[in-house]
Formats: structure tokens, C-alpha cells, sequence
């Protein structure tokens, strides 16, 4: 009977240690990792419990960046410049996706929706294959970046097509595409990513010369400034409580935290002589 007991809490931990939200972003767990690139192309994973960092994968002489870990955890997708990559999550078996060059995972994992070289947004198989175009965004700037909310019902994405980049939705079909979140004159906003619950979104705003990291409800209502700096902020994203991680230039870009109100801002990971850059929660 104590070898059955013994047994079965070993399944149950199994369980609680795998899996990751839908649509790239955390789910009901804990935030176990926080991935980052590093300045050689490396994705790290910094463990959340002690701090130590593993090697997940090297890309050599390629760039990396938006790395998005897949709903069941088992995936990583990345973007290369010119292209996407999809490996295993312990960084092997990779599979180059030509012509997109970043993206995310619907609710499920079966599907990509990434950007492609010309400004199109498509969905497509995790290999590659099956794309179809859903949106045109190829007007003004064109595309910049975007993010899958929790429940793979919506896509939250930045592009200048008049102006400064503004933040929009649209629904997984490219139809319902919303007016701008944010403004296109005189502001840059971009770099959404959603909450865990899909109510929240986080962002940065560029205005006045000045980068910071700000929150804001998923309709476009509520907007809160969470960072005042004379620093540069990047990529913010949310941990499965809503805390949030982002990147801070001091010069060097640096990981740091804070909570969901933006208090309690502290660097989490900084490396002397690097960059850290395009993070991921796990």
C-alpha cells in the first residue's frame, strides 16, 4: 500500500510540472522558468525556485527572438530574423519555418499564427505547412509583433500602418479587427502580451522619449503607467500570478521584475557585458 502511495504522489508531481498555458502565455501553474536570449544567441531558462540558468539552445551565427513555449510545454518557437524556428523544449530536433520570421501557438498548439516577410499575418501547422493568410497588415510600417490571448479566441498585435505603432485585436480568423487600443500620433506602442486571464494586457509606450512598461484592460480602457525611468523597457510579460518580467536598459539590458501594480521593481538577472533581451515565462 505505501509503495502505491509513493507512486502515485510521483504521478501527481509529474503532472504538476508539466504543461504551459494556451496561446504562449502561462497557464494555471506556477511560472516555474523565465527564458531569455542572450548577446551570443543563446535561449536560456533561469529557474525560478534557485536562480540557476540552463542552455536550452544556440543558434549559432543565426539572431534569436520571441521565444514562445507551447500549451503543453513540450515546444519552443522562435523567431530568426528571416525565418521561424520550432524545437523541442530541451533544445533539440529544430525545424526551420521560411518566410515568417516570428509568431505564437493557438490555444491547443496545433496551429502558428506568425508574421510573414511580406507583413502577412498567417495561420499554419507547427511544421510549416497549411499556411493561410488571415490579415493584410502590410499598410505603413507593417507588422511589428504579436501575442495569442490564454484561450486562443484573440490575437493582440502592434503595426504602424499610418503613423506611430498602435496596438489593435483581432479574432484568430483575421475578421473583427478592433479600432487602435493605443494612439498612432505622437506615441509608439507595442510589445502586448496578455495576461494569464485574458482581461489584461501589458505594453510598452514610447513617448517623450522615454520607453516604459504600462498596463492596460483588454478593451483599451484603464491604461496604467507601471515604470517611470529614463531608461529604456522592453518586452514585458506577465508570470501566472501577474507579476510581471521585463527588460530594463542601464545601459545593459538587465531582467527585471515587478509586481502587477509596478511596485517592487528589482533586477532579476543581469549578466556583465551582455545584452538579455525577448523573454518568455514558463
Amino acid at each position: 500500500m505505501r509503495n502505491l502511495l509513493i507512486s502515485a504522489t510521483i504521478v501527481g508531481l509529474a503532472l504538476t510540472l508539466t504543461g504551459c498555458g494556451g496561446g504562449g502565455s502561462t497557464g494555471s501553474g506556477a511560472t516555474r522558468e523565465v527564458l531569455f536570449i542572450r548577446s551570443d544567441s543563446r535561449l536560456v531558462a533561469r529557474n525560478e525556485l534557485t536562480g540557476a540558468l540552463r542552455t536550452i539552445y544556440d543558434a549559432g551565427a543565426d539572431s534569436l527572438f520571441s521565444p514562445r513555449v507551447s500549451p503543453d510545454g513540450t515546444k519552443i518557437l522562435m523567431g530568426t530574423g528571416t525565418a521561424m524556428v520550432v524545437i523541442n523544449a530541451d533544445g533539440t530536433n529544430p525545424v526551420n519555418i521560411t518566410g515568417h520570421y516570428l509568431g505564437d501557438w493557438n490555444a491547443d498548439g496545433t496551429k502558428i499564427i506568425a508574421i510573414s516577410l511580406t507583413n502577412q499575418v498567417a495561420s499554419m501547422n507547427p511544421d510549416g505547412t497549411g499556411v493561410v493568410n488571415i490579415f493584410d497588415g502590410s499598410a505603413g510600417g507593417g507588422m511589428i509583433d504579436l501575442d495569442v490571448n490564454p484561450a486562443g479566441t484573440k490575437v493582440v498585435f502592434s503595426s504602424s500602418p499610418a503613423g506611430w505603432p498602435m496596438i489593435r485585436t483581432m479574432n484568430m480568423d483575421g475578421s473583427g479587427v478592433s479600432a487602435g487600443l493605443t494612439p498612432n500620433t505622437g506615441e509608439g506602442n507595442d510589445d502586448a502580451r496578455w495576461s494569464p486571464d485574458g482581461q489584461s494586457l501589458v505594453y510598452i509606450r514610447n513617448f517623450g522619449g522615454a520607453r516604459n512598461v504600462w498596463s492596460m484592460n483588454a478593451d483599451g480602457t484603464g491604461k496604467t503607467q507601471l515604470t517611470n525611468t529614463t531608461d529604456t523597457e522592453r518586452v514585458p510579460v506577465y508570470r501566472s500570478d501577474n507579476s510581471i518580467v521585463y527588460v530594463r536598459d542601464t545601459p545593459e539590458r538587465q531582467v527585471w521584475d515587478m509586481n502587477e501594480d509596478g511596485s517592487g521593481q528589482a533586477v532579476l538577472e543581469a549578466i556583465t557585458g551582455e545584452n538579455l533581451n525577448y523573454l518568455e515565462v514558463n
